[in-house]
Order: C-alpha cells, then sequence, then structure tokens
C-alpha cells in the first residue's frame, strides 16, 4: 500500500515530464502531412486573404494567424514546436488542475488521441483541447468571472469547428445559469460579457459568411460514417480484439454511465449529449470528417466527467470502466480500424522530394500534382521553397478563385482534366503528372479516361471534344503509392 501512495505521489512530477520530452523528440523527428503544411502555406498569405480562405478551408483563421507569427522560416520546426508548446500547456493543465486522480490523468496523458496525436500533429485540434479544459476548469466560477468565461468560450468557438461545438455548449449552459441566478449577478460585468460573446459570435460568423463547403468525395458516405464513428460508439467488431474490447467499453461508458450515473448532474449530461448531437449531426450532413475529428467524442467525454466528477467521483463502477476505457485507450487499434492511417505515413515526401530535385529532367519541366486536397502538392511546397521549383495543383475542387493564392513556390489550381487543361500545358517543356496511385482505384480519373496497356505505350489517356491527352507513365512506386506520368497532348 505504501509503495502504491509513492507511485501516486511521483506520477504529477515524473508523467507530464516524460509526455513534454518523448512528444518534443516524436513532434522534430516526422515529416508533416499534407493538412500540416497546407497550413502552413496559407499562413504566408496577407492576412486579408487568409480571412477570405477561411471560408473555404472550414477553419478559423487563429491557427494561421498563430503560424504567421511564429514563423522563423525554419520549416517545419517552428510549426511543430509551436503545437508542441500548446500540447505541453494543456497537458500541465489538466495535472494541475483536472479533479481526477492521478492514475486516470495518467491514462488520459498517454492515450492515443492526446500522446499520438494532439501532441504531436501541428494543427489547431491541441489549441481546441486547451480551450475545452479551460473551461471546464473556469465553469464552476463562470458567473463570478462572467468576463474570462466569455473569453474562454469565443477563443475555443475560434479554434476549431470541433471546437466550436463545444463553445456553443458552454454558451448555451452559461446564459441558462446566468437566467437562474439573473439577480444576484453583478449586472456591469455580465453585460460586458454578453457584449464579447456577441462581438465574439459576429466574428466567428464574418470567417464562415457564405461558408463554401466542398461536395462529398464518392466514399464519404452514410455507410462510411458507420464505421468510423457509429460502430466505435455502439458495436464491437471483430477486426481485433482491442478495438472489441474498446467498443463495448465505449458503449458502456457512453451510454449507460452517462444516463444512469450523469443523471446526477443534469447539466453535465446535457452537455455530453448536446455536444455529441450537434459532433454527429456535422459529420452526417456536413462534413465525415477524418479519424482525428472523432478523437474528440473521447475529449468531451472527458470534459463531461470533469464538469460532473464531484458528485461521481466515488462511484465504484465509474471509476473500473473508466481506467478500462482509459487503459484500451492506449492503444492506436482502439481509434484505427486498422491500427495505423496512412495519411499520417510522409515518408514519400523526402523520397519524391529527393526524385525531383535530383532529376534535372524534371526539374526543368512542368510538374503537375493530382491527389485529394493536394496532399503531395501542399505537402511538398514548402521544402520546394528554397530550391523555386513549382507545382501545379491539379485536384478535383476548383479550392479556391483567389489569384493571390500564388505563392513562394508558386501555388497554382487547375482544371480537373478537360479541354482547358490543354492550356496549362507548357509547349516549350516536358510536362509530367505526378498522382497517388489509389485515384485510379476509386475512378477519379477513370470516369473522364481510358487505360492503356501494350507493349509501346503504358498509362491512360484522354479524349475531349478538342484536344486528346496521353499521359505515359514513367515511374511508379506502388508502395508509396505515387506514380510519375509524361504528358503528350494533340
Amino acid at each position: 500500500m505504501n509503495y502504491l501512495k509513492t507511485v501516486d505521489k511521483v506520477l504529477p512530477r515524473i508523467a507530464p515530464f516524460a509526455f513534454i520530452v518523448l512528444t518534443f523528440f516524436y513532434s522534430i523527428l516526422r515529416v508533416p502531412f499534407f493538412d500540416e503544411a497546407y497550413a502552413y502555406i496559407i499562413s504566408g498569405l496577407k492576412v486579408s486573404e487568409i480571412f477570405y480562405l477561411a471560408r473555404i478551408e472550414g477553419h478559423p483563421v487563429l491557427w494561421y494567424l498563430m503560424l504567421k507569427l511564429t514563423d522563423f522560416d525554419i520549416y517545419p520546426y517552428s510549426m511543430l514546436i509551436l503545437n508542441w508548446i500548446i500540447a505541453a500547456i494543456l497537458i500541465l493543465f489538466l495535472w494541475k488542475k483536472a479533479p481526477f486522480n492521478n492514475l486516470i490523468k495518467f491514462l488520459i496523458t498517454f492515450s492515443y488521441p492526446f500522446f499520438n496525436y494532439f501532441g504531436v500533429i501541428a494543427r489547431p485540434y491541441g489549441l481546441s483541447v486547451l480551450a475545452i479544459f479551460l473551461l471546464c476548469y473556469f465553469y464552476k466560477s463562470s458567473l463570478k468571472k462572467p468576463i474570462l468565461f466569455s473569453v474562454l468560450i469565443v477563443f475555443c468557438a475560434n479554434t476549431t469547428a470541433m471546437g466550436m461545438f463545444g463553445a456553443l455548449s458552454f454558451f448555451v449552459l452559461f446564459i441558462y445559469n446566468v437566467y437562474l441566478n439573473f439577480k444576484d449577478l453583478n449586472k456591469k460585468a455580465l453585460l460586458y460579457s454578453l457584449l464579447i460573446l456577441f462581438l465574439g459570435g459576429f466574428f466567428f460568423a464574418f470567417q464562415f459568411f457564405n461558408l463554401q463547403i466542398p461536395p462529398s468525395r464518392p466514399l464519404e458516405t452514410i455507410n462510411e460514417f458507420k464505421t468510423s464513428v457509429l460502430s466505435f460508439l455502439f458495436f464491437p467488431f471483430k477486426d481485433s480484439v482491442f478495438q472489441t474490447l474498446f467498443c463495448v467499453s465505449g458503449m458502456l461508458l457512453f451510454y449507460f454511465v452517462s444516463f444512469l450515473l450523469f443523471r446526477k448532474d443534469k447539466k453535465a449530461l446535457f452537455f455530453i449529449l448536446f455536444v455529441y448531437f450537434l459532433m454527429t449531426i456535422f459529420f452526417v450532413k456536413v462534413y465525415i470528417g477524418a479519424m482525428w475529428h472523432y478523437y474528440f467524442y473521447f475529449v468531451y467525454l472527458i470534459a463531461g466527467l470533469w464538469l460532473c466528477w464531484d458528485k461521481i467521483k466515488l462511484n465504484k463502477i465509474l471509476n473500473f470502466l473508466l481506467v478500462i476505457f482509459l487503459v484500451l485507450s492506449l492503444n492506436s487499434y482502439s481509434f484505427y480500424k486498422k491500427g495505423y492511417d496512412v495519411a499520417l505515413d510522409t515518408s514519400y515526401y523526402p523520397f519524391m522530394l529527393n526524385k525531383i530535385l535530383n532529376n534535372d529532367e524534371y526539374r526543368d519541366s512542368k510538374l503537375f500534382c493530382l491527389d485529394w486536397f493536394s496532399p503531395f502538392s501542399a505537402g511538398l511546397l514548402p521544402y520546394f521553397k528554397k530550391n523555386n521549383i513549382k507545382i501545379y495543383d491539379l485536384n478535383g475542387y476548383d479550392r479556391t478563385t483567389l489569384k493571390s493564392l500564388e505563392l513562394t513556390p508558386k501555388y497554382y489550381n487547375t482544371p480537373f482534366f478537360g479541354d482547358d487543361f490543354i492550356k496549362y500545358l507548357d509547349k516549350n517543356k516536358n510536362n509530367y503528372l505526378i498522382t497517388q496511385n489509389y485515384f485510379f482505384s476509386q475512378g477519379f480519373i477513370a470516369k473522364n479516361v481510358a487505360f492503356v496497356s501494350n507493349k509501346k505505350q503504358k498509362g491512360f489517356k484522354y479524349v475531349g471534344k478538342k484536344s486528346k491527352i496521353f499521359f505515359e507513365i514513367k515511374e511508379n512506386y506502388p508502395n508509396i503509392p505515387f506514380s510519375v506520368y509524361k504528358i503528350n497532348y494533340e
């Protein structure tokens, strides 16, 4: 028993330190993936252009502005370290202020979302988690410090869409508490806080006025949503023991515990159910998102427990289920169907970068990239900044009509094949297409082209009303998977 007490006393000192040190090296020894790189590219624009892009990108401008202010031309390290600092702060705050015991704090700290994503991937989601934790801590004093609480709500809403859901939930709880205790409140402070909320709401709406939501990808269907979210909440899978156990414990914790134990704090129960409802509607109706967006089911569960922990912390059933839940959350299989997300495998960036830099023919040619939302071109562009190499982004959407989105190196948005594509080809140079191989299997190219495979030629061709374009394969790397095609046209 004394040994356990010693461990309990040592954990608050060792665990945060271990998280901070390990995530530092984990961060700087990796290559940013396309979301990170593309955000860095956007941060290089003018502030007015960043605001313009918000209604296209769907992300608030806060993260881009922070990247802009902390960019010391040492890509990607300034961006990675910025995220690492934010993650370190939120973990230290968790250990200092969260009401949980040290074992639960330890398991949250080294859970897969916190240790492998929020602490490492340079995206604004760490900001959202920090804002949510701050709101949880100051919730009890929200009526005594309404101005501070209002600022935190606005801050949370302007981190990410995931943060927006929590901000809205805390806003509803705050207004309800104001209604119940209106007579006893400092009216002047309340007026200022409501003014902050109004201006914050206006600022948020200004960023996303006339938001341009891109059309759904062919695979973004309700069935995909079920396999990635609803199965996580409801149905045990047989893909792995870890995922089966996680889904079962998740079902028990999310529903049984929520309804039976959170009834002691109806506001916390409302918070969880309301924010889950908002997120689910968003995923189904607006944007199905990536797996890291679903981590916020996990984050908001922690937030809901934080809000009512004083009333339910002595419940043995809850503590037992929560420990099981968090132990399973340490494993990647708990969050990924295959245990690993290939979107985070960026080993092909330095590989393809060297291929292009070391090939004079590629360097002196016009290069087009075709992939979904430009993960390849966006991922490579920051590295090409000092090499004066241009990448022409050839994607399925008109990402933006903003002509000033021509960066250094230049970032272009060209049509997704068709007769208009001809005018973007350079008649005085060789033209090459670099694309991810899965575009063929998923039909993005196959709808518009015919494949050619014989002894003389291998590749695919596009036949339009005014032009014929043949894409002759030059290099194929199935393990990455990427291919390089030479573009010949009539």
